[in-house]
């Protein structure tokens, strides 16, 4: 019977030695345990804020040409809707959703965009004559562009911007600078009562129209071309009379104190620095200065002779 059992316990250990992966003090092979899963490509998830509506389905992001920057940026694109997508910078976020990680954690949000502003600067570029929208909103790099023509808010309020013709049953397009100012006018109202009602500025700023003015035009600024002599971004703030930031003034000296603006101003301050005072000669040193009296110095020896 002992011999049974010791045979028995030989080959148990023969087993765990023929396993793939070291033994535990589970029982559990260091191959076997659980790891963590593998990221899967369609777990890639971003964090997106924004309205009901934006987050609707047949929506997608494309890369168009932002006016102010002349560049390329995300906007999310539908047939109701135009968002821009502005991601906010914050390093070293991670979400948790439900049992998985969203690595990066950044918020971005959805920001309501007008997209008449987008094509404005299109109808700029060819406002010297009539052309079909295909050709006005044409553009190499950020060809997404074009897809504002299945816009129903862009294609709305077009023709408050321009004017539009028929030939061979083709509508043509062209800038009217006068409607798209007044357009543009419309849009600083509305927005200027908007900042008043909902932003919560500072009392210097509501209580002084020409500060809110150009405070309004400012935000405005962002959806318009660079202002460059010529342009509608120009044209808009001379309409509206919007006038620079006057230069920062040299700030008042305090109450109670003054300068004298005379020769001996005082330039360190509130006294004058003590006067060098000039050293005592000893009995000593005066005989040697009366004795050196009509001598020339050791320097002159070594000077350049003159002819």
């Amino acid at each position: 019977r002992m011999a049974r059992t010791r045979k028995a316990a030989a080959e148990k250990k023969e087993d765990w030695s023929d396993s793939d992966g070291e033994a535990t003090l589970d029982g559990v092979t260091e191959d076997k345990r659980e790891l963590p899963p593998k990221n899967v490509e369609s777990m890639r998830r971003k964090l997106l804020i924004g309205r009901v509506s934006s987050l609707s389905s047949g929506a997608s992001l494309f890369s168009i040409r932002h006016p102010r920057l002349g560049t390329a940026a995300l906007f999310q694109l539908s047939a109701t809707s135009c968002d821009e997508v502005l991601l906010l910078e914050d390093e070293y976020r991670t979400l948790f959703h439900g049992d998985t990680v969203i690595a990066d954690g950044r918020p971005r949000l959805l920001s309501p965009f007008n997209p008449l502003f987008l094509v404005l600067p299109y109808l700029e570029k060819k406002k010297a004559r009539y052309e079909t929208l295909e050709e006005i909103l044409r553009d190499d790099e950020c060809p997404a562009i074009e897809r504002l023509a299945g816009n129903e808010q862009a294609m709305r309020e077009l023709e408050r911007v321009a004017d539009v013709t028929d030939a061979c049953d083709e509508k043509l397009y062209k800038l009217n600078e006068k409607k798209a100012l007044e357009w543009i006018r419309g849009r600083f109202e509305i927005l200027k009562n908007a900042l008043v009602a909902n932003a919560k500025l500072h009392d210097s700023i509501t209580t002084n129209e020409e500060v809110l003015d150009r405070y309004t035009f400012g935000v405005l600024s962002d959806h318009l071309s660079a202002a460059t002599p010529g342009n509608l971004a120009a044209a808009a703030k001379e309409l509206l009379q919007i006038k620079d930031a006057p230069k920062a003034e040299a700030a008042p000296e305090p109450l109670g104190m003054k300068r004298k603006m005379d020769d001996d101003e005082n330039l360190y301050g509130c006294e004058m620095p003590p006067a060098k005072k000039t050293p005592t000669q000893t009995a000593t040193q005066k005989k040697l200065q009366q004795a050196s009296k009509g001598t020339k110095s050791l320097a002159s020896f070594f000077g350049k002779k003159t002819n």
